[in-house]
């Protein structure tokens, strides 16, 4: 079956959306997929960073320890450096991630999404992607608008 798709930044305006012979459509609205990739890609590194992070600890516990006794080998001084190297770097970079997530979340969040507006039908079989949220139209729906609120794809009656 064919499918067809529509991203759009702010709004849609049309008459028809999908087709009688149910054809599979997607509608995404407001969202910017290099901004949603990048979220994707830091959520992916952000655990591995907190495994690394976790697993450094006891090591560097101990070499700590051994240090405050003054029983550093000079091989074991120079393991001791790179561990409290890569614990900072680690550290540093977990905390830019984070930074880069909430500003992600806020840009995201603060955009406002628009609206699909559709002055004739929206045949079931079509999937509307608002932001953050999914709506699989399940029923033809006449005249309607749909638009984000609250968490939700609200329909409204379609008004220019």
């Amino acid at each position: 079956m064919v499918a067809v798709s529509c991203l759009a930044g702010q709004n849609i305006l049309t008459t028809t959306i999908g087709s009688i012979a149910n054809v599979k459509t997607r509608l995404e609205l407001g969202t910017d997929h290099t901004v949603i990739k990048r979220q994707q890609e830091l959520m992916k590194k952000a655990p591995d960073l907190e495994t690394s992070i976790e697993k450094l600890k006891p090591l560097l516990s101990l070499l700590t320890q051994l240090e405050k006794h003054d029983r550093l080998t000079p091989e074991k001084a120079e393991i001791y450096e790179k561990v409290k190297y890569s614990y900072r770097a680690s550290i540093d970079e977990l905390e830019g991630i984070h930074k880069e997530l909430e500003i992600i979340a806020e840009k995201l969040n603060s955009r406002g999404y628009g609206r699909i507006i559709c002055e004739g039908t929206i045949y079931p079989g079509t999937t509307v992607v608002i932001g953050p949220t999914t709506l699989n139209v399940t029923e033809k729906l006449i005249n309607t608008s749909l638009y984000y609120s609250e968490g939700n794809i609200v329909t409204g009656v379609a008004s220019r």
